[in-house]
Order: structure tokens, then sequence, then C-alpha cells
């Protein structure tokens, strides 16, 4: 048939008289059903979508598409049409013609189990007959491949200006009726049911009109109700076994979290948000979880998985959230909380315009039309725009967990009296033990102690070791301080340090404040000494490196340099910064932008820290010159001298059990009076690999091997200096 034939297709109707047409489902005429629409969750739509595919077919004009035969469409819809394929394009173009003519024009009944369920969603979320027929007609679109494919040749490319007039085509409303449907005041976008992407523009219509995944399965099981459909977008929250004074360490701000969600339960009217920000393991979801036991809250967490397990796209979980808060606020007391909820907030903080700026319109939207309270869980809020963070009423940081909040947490959950000194502050100072690792070790001590009996201190330390502290095995970490077998005793004599350094030491330690750069090389003593220098002023020292302060995300240095100067000033710690040059280096040299702020904000932190700070550093001339003006004392520690050489080596022979008198030690002393560039790290690391081998028996033979060890630096032969000798400025 040619192409003017097929514009004139409805003239065909006239020979009505010599058509035969049957609309009704081929199965009522002995042919089984095998089409896509045999599936009996969604048989029962047939009479809507025979009128849906009719209004494709003659309205929208896709029956007089050239390339598109006729018998395709009655294989397409074999339960649809009885119409003989043999037929001549002719008869069959005129048979479907005149079943549009003859359709009646208000939507006919329908039933079956996506009807029913249906039904209970129009119940449960009071959405209208039409909202509920744009649902249907995408549901369908996407369980029947037939009707897909039909409904992608009627609307090869749409976009959300065309999308409501041509859906008003398809389901025989108005365009006013459907452009409602899909405005973001119609329940059906409210409730997180479908959404309609803005960004896409000349696509199919299942691009633009985009259907919440788990509903589709949802909707067509046996056993829909509310339930399952809350499931569909989140989870009820499980309880926790930690307590409100586990997060002393909040201070107020626990308290004004507590009062606030207190406030809004007493004045239902009212609906608010939470923000709970801080780094990973630091018990933010074990508070918010704890916040809604306490207060008795019917809470939920919105899922952050999508239907085939893998993790949601903020969009989807924006569906989840929506959907949620309509079923939830039908429930006296609920609330609900979103983990993880970076990817949803930052996808509408992005701050050069475009598709992101219509994100967070419905972001801001969403935000303030909440139903039932919400509390975000984020790690990273500084990258959140702050038109956002302005719309959520409370806002909670969590520091990096302190040692005494671990150590209180610990020793509430070991019994009274079992509590091990000196295994309580190695695992305090582990960052793996969290509130909710704590509670796990305590949940799984006690299902142990009630089964199997036996000491539930020894379970519980032998589960959070397991867990989390590996590395401990409930024994104490090698200090630098200690006197075992492996480390020689510390002497601060034997430090060749060029100013009193015992002044300098018995100064700090009555201040109990100050600002210290140690620099020289490698192994000269500098990290013991910031060791011993805590033991002599009794503190416990906060130990950092670059690599621990610096981070991928713009400003999270800068907080993370902050957050380590407030931990120590309020654990009244001393804070050892070690390798500083890799942090703090000369703004002068510096190649972007985020390492002259994160100098900046390093220099207004040191400022006002009221403790003791020390840096150590190899590179001494690498570093800013402004952060070295700040400090009290420059001290620098050189190679040994020949007689503090002689002295190491003595405690080295006696550590080892080696005569080092008489002849022996004269020839020993002939051979290391030869020997530049000996650090006490050299003698330290000797002592510890000879525990292991035994292989030296004579002082001669031990002090030819502290000379090997010595040659093998870079800058024995040549006697040049190298980063530490750098004079400074």
């Amino acid at each position: 048939m040619g192409a003017t034939q097929r514009r004139t297709v409805m003239q065909l109707v006239d020979q009505d008289a010599t058509l035969s047409f049957l609309p009704e489902p081929a199965e009522e005429h002995g042919v089984p059903r095998t089409g896509p629409f045999s599936d009996p969750a969604i048989s029962g739509y047939l009479p809507r979508v025979r009128q849906w595919v009719l209004r494709l077919l003659c309205d929208c004009g896709v029956l007089a598409y050239e390339d598109l035969r006729p018998s395709r469409i009655l294989k397409n819809f074999p339960e649809l049409f009885a119409i003989n394929e043999s037929a001549p394009e002719d008869t069959i173009i005129a048979q479907i013609s005149a079943a549009r003519q003859q359709m009646p024009e208000m939507p006919l009944d329908v039933s079956g189990p996506l009807s029913e369920n249906l039904n209970r969603l129009t119940s449960e979320l009071e959405i209208s007959r039409v909202e509920l027929d744009v649902l249907a007609l995408m549901v369908i679109g996407r369980l029947a491949d037939s009707f897909e494919w039909l409904l992608a040749r009627a609307f090869v490319r749409t976009d959300p200006a065309r999308l409501a007039w041509q859906l008003a085509q398809v389901l025989g409303y108005s365009r006013t009726q459907v452009e409602w449907c899909l405005s973001s005041k119609s329940l059906l976008m409210q409730s997180g049911l479908m959404r309609v992407n803005y960004h896409e523009v000349g696509s199919c219509i299942s691009d633009v009109l985009v259907l919440n995944r788990r509903l589709t399965c949802a909707l067509t099981g046996p056993d829909f109700n509310a339930e399952v459909l809350l499931q569909t977008a989140a989870t009820g929250l499980e309880n926790t076994d930690l307590r409100l004074d586990n997060f002393e360490y909040l201070g107020e701000a626990r308290d004004l979290a507590v009062r606030f969600l207190r406030g809004l339960q007493q004045d239902n009217r009212n609906c608010g948000s939470i923000l709970l920000d801080g780094p990973p393991g630091v018990g933010k979801s074990e508070f918010a979880r704890l916040l809604a036991q306490e207060l008795g809250f019917n809470a939920f967490g919105i899922n952050e998985l999508d239907r085939h397990d893998e993790p949601a796209t903020p969009l989807e979980r924006m569906q989840f959230l929506r959907m949620a808060q309509r079923l939830v606020s039908r429930r006296s007391n609920g609330l609900l909380v979103f983990d993880e909820a970076d990817g949803l907030l930052q996808a509408g903080s992005d701050f050069n315009g475009g598709r992101h700026e219509i994100a967070r319109g419905s972001l801001l939207q969403l935000i303030e039309s909440l139903h039932v309270p919400v509390i975000w869980i984020t790690n990273h809020a500084s990258s959140i725009h702050p038109a956002i963070l302005r719309r959520i009423d409370l806002a909670l940081h969590f520091p990096e967990l302190p040692a005494s909040a671990r150590e209180a947490m610990l020793l509430r959950a070991l019994p009274a009296g079992d509590a091990d000194r000196e295994w309580l502050e190695e695992a305090s100072r582990q960052a793996g033990v969290t509130p909710a690792r704590i509670a796990q070790a305590e949940r799984v001590a006690a299902v142990i102690g009630s089964t199997q009996g036996g000491d539930p201190a020894t379970a519980f330390r032998q589960v959070l070791e397991q867990n989390v502290l590996s590395k401990v095995r409930n024994r104490k970490r090698p200090n630098p301080t200690d006197n075992n077998a492996f480390v020689l005793p510390y002497r601060p004599e034997l430090i060749n340090a060029d100013q009193d350094l015992g002044r300098i030491t018995d100064a700090l330690q009555r201040w109990q404040q100050g600002r210290v750069c140690l620099y020289g090389p490698p192994g000269s003593g500098k990290t013991r000494y910031v060791h011993h220098l805590a033991q002599i002023c009794g503190l416990k020292v906060s130990e950092y490196r670059a690599s621990d302060l610096l981070h991928k995300y713009l400003g999270q240095s800068e907080k993370a340099i902050h957050q380590m100067f407030v931990g120590c000033d309020r654990e009244r710690q001393l804070l050892f910064l070690d390798e500083a040059d890799s942090l703090i280096r000369a703004r002068t040299r510096a190649e972007h932008a985020w390492e002259v702020s994160q100098t900046n904000e390093f220099l207004k932190e040191l400022e006002e820290f009221d403790g003791l700070f020390v840096a150590s550093t190899n590179l001494p001339g690498e570093l800013d010159s402004a952060v070295m003006r700040r400090l009290d004392f420059k001290l620098h520690f050189g190679y040994l001298k020949p007689d503090q050489r002689w002295r190491l080596f003595l405690d080295l022979a006696r550590h080892l059990e080696i005569n080092a008198r008489g002849a022996a030690a004269t020839r020993a002393r002939r051979v290391l009076g030869r020997v530049d560039r000996l650090t006490p790290g050299d003698f330290a690391m000797l002592a510890r690999r000879l525990t292991f081998d035994l292989s030296v028996k004579t002082a001669l033979e031990l002090a030819k091997l502290v000379k090997r060890e010595a040659e093998l630096k870079p800058d024995y032969r040549s006697g040049k200096g190298i980063g530490f000798t750098a004079t400074i400025g």
C-alpha cells in the first residue's frame, strides 16, 4: 500500500458493511492466549489496553506508518484482535479503523491483580483516577514488550513539553488533566511513584516519564498492600544496644537533638529535619537509631539498594523518600532516616548551573514540604550547597571519636572490675573501635555467655579483637618508651641536640604548653623524644601524618586540620605532627590554591591552640616561613658525637650480652672512631635485628656491623649534607 493510501486509511471504514470485526479477546473464540497479555497479573486490564492501542494506532497515526506492516500489529497483539493475519492489508486496516470508531471513549472496566493492587494504591495514597491510568499505562508498558514497542513507535521523539499532550491522546483525558498529573504538585509525583526527567529531550517515553522500578514488581504481586508498598522505599529500623550516655562527648548537641525531636512529637503539625554529619565510624547511624528508640518513634530507613540489590541512584532514593513520606505520614509518630545522604544532597549542590539547578529546586521543595521528620546522615556536609543546608533545621557535627569517649564506652561495656588498664588504653586509641562495634561485641559476648558460660569480660575483649583489634591480641603494642626485648633504654642525654634539651624539657613540663619543631636526619631520635616528653608531662600522644589529614574533596583537608587541633585541645593531649613538611610546605612554592588554604587553616588553628604541639621533619627548609616564625623552639637533632656513639654501642652490647671490656672494647672503639653519621635509630634497628639473629658474638663483629650500616647511607662517603642540614632563615 502506498503513502497516499495509508494517509486515507480511515476512508476504508465506509466499507464496514463488508467487514467482520471481533473486538473481544481471541481466547473467547477458542484461540489460546499466547501473547504478552496472557500473564494473569495484567490480563484483566485488556479492555482498557485495547482502548489505548486503538488510539495509538489510529489517533496517533501509527497505522499510517509506511514501514509498519498491519500483520505485524496482529502478531504483537493476538489477544486484542480477532482478525485473520493473512487478510489483505486494506482489510486489516479497515477493520482496526472501524473498531476505533465503535470504541467507547469512557475508560472500560478492568479486573485482575493489577487492577486490585492499583485500587489499594488509590486508597493508601488518595491519588486520582487520571493519575492511576498514567501509572497503569507505564507499568503495562514495562511488563508487556509489545505494548512498550507500540509506545516507542508512537512517540519516537518526545520530551517533557509534549508529554502531556501525547498521553492525553492515548488515555482519553484532557491535556489539562494530564498536565496536573505530571506536575510536582500531584500525588503521583509527590509520592515518588514516578518522576519526569526534564533532562531528556528527543527520547522515548520511558526515558522521559520514569517509573519507580521497585514498584513494578510489587504492583503485580499477589499480596500487595501498604506494607509491601512501603518496603519498596524504606525498611524498619532495628534497635540499638547503645545508650544516650554513650554520646556524652557530643555535649549539648546530643540533648538539643532529643529536645527538638520531642518537640516535633508534641506538635505533630510541624515537621523538621536534622543533619548528622561527620567522618565514617563516629556513631552517626547508631545515634539516629538511638534517638528513634529512646523517643518511641515508628522509624524507617530509606532503602539504599534498588530491586536488583544494586546501589540505588540519588534520584531513585529521592523517589523512595517521597513515597515513604506519604505512607509513613499515615502512621502515628513516624520518622525517616536517610543514611548515606551525600549522594542526594550533593547532587543538588553543583555550582555550575544547568541540569543540577533543576535538581536543587526539586530537593529544596522536598525538604520544605516534609510530612514526617527526617534525619539526614552525611560524611561531607561541607560539599553541600548552602541553600540546602539552610533548610535543614538542626545540624550536628560528629567529631572524630575522642579516646576518652571510647574508653568510657569500653568501661561501661566491661563488667565492673574486669577492665585491664593496659588493654583499655590500647583499645581506646584505635579508630576502628566505634559505638557500633562496641555494641556488637557486647551482643556477641552475651550470646556466648548465655549458652556456654565463661568470663564475659574475656569474651567481650576477644570478640572486639577479632572484629577490630586484630593487631592488639590482648597485648600491649610496642611503644617507643618501653624497655622490652627489642628496644634499647631511652636516655635523652644521648641526643645530639643543638640546644639544652634538659632545660627545654623542664620548661615544657612546667607550662604544659609550647610549639616545638624537631628537625634532623632520619633516626636522630625525634619521635622517641616526643614520647619521652609526653611521658614526662603526663600526657597522651595524638600522632598525625599528612596522609591522615589530606583529602581529595575540596575543603575536607582544612576541616580535618581543624578537628585535629580541636580534638587534642579538648582531650589535653600532646599533638605530634610527623613529617610536617608534607602538610605545611612553603606557600611560595604552592602549585594549587588548596595548598595555600590548608596552610592558612593550619596557621589559624596553631595560633588558637593552647596545648603542647610538636612537629618533626627531615626537611625544615620546606616548611612555610610563617609557620616557623610561630614555633617557640626549633631544635636540631644531629648525628651522634663520638662519646655518644660509644655509649650507645655499650648499651647495645649489654642488650645482646656481648663482652665489650678490655682489649675487645679497645678494638671495637677503634673501628667506631672512623665511623660518622650514626644516629640512635641505627642502634635501635640493630637491637631489634640482632634479637632474632644471634650470629654476632664479639664486640669487634658488632662494631663492624655498625660501620656497615653507616656506609649504606647515601651521604656517607660524600660528607655532603641534605635536607636537615639546611640553614633555617
